[in-house]
């Protein structure tokens, strides 16, 4: 997303932060911007849950109040929102972008120049936000799947 020209940072938790874990050090060395949930949330128009899936409902219970109004929170599946059933707020646009194989082979495809299968879910009527974060120059070029019913099977709001 970065090579594509996104403002791209970390939002870590304080003591990933203090105790300089391997997120931590992996973001800073690969110079990104990275700052706590308070410094960095409230700024930010897509909030990526990349967290491993036992921890999501926990980030998005901290992230969720930081979010500014009409802000996108954004998965890379959505097992975790049908399994724990997750309460997001009204005006939070839930996007889920899915590419159908391993972020190294993403990567890989991304340098090459090509993209690969991807699902896309939206919970509001527009997908521009998901559509998007899926188009760093080269997901554009394969068929994209536009998960509308997935959403709908889900009582996602407060």
């Amino acid at each position: 997303m970065r090579d594509s020209g996104l403002d791209i940072s970390y939002a870590l938790r304080k003591e990933a932060i203090a105790e300089k874990r391997a997120s931590w050090r992996k973001a800073t060395e690969n110079g990104f911007k990275v700052g706590t949930y308070e410094e960095l949330i409230p700024q930010a128009d897509l909030v990526v849950n990349l967290t491993p899936d036992k921890q999501h409902s926990d980030v998005v219970r901290s992230v969720q109040p930081l979010m500014k109004d009409g802000a996108a929170l954004g998965y890379s599946h959505g097992f975790n929102i049908v399994e724990v059933g997750e309460q997001i707020r009204k005006d939070i646009t839930v996007v889920m972008v899915a590419p159908k194989c391993p972020g190294t082979e993403v990567r890989e495809e991304y340098k090459r120049g090509f993209g690969v299968p991807t699902l896309i879910a939206v919970t509001r009527k527009t997908i521009r936000k998901a559509k998007a974060w899926r188009l760093p120059k080269h997901g554009q070029r394969l068929p994209v799947a536009t998960v509308r019913a997935f959403w709908n099977l889900l009582s996602l709001r407060k």
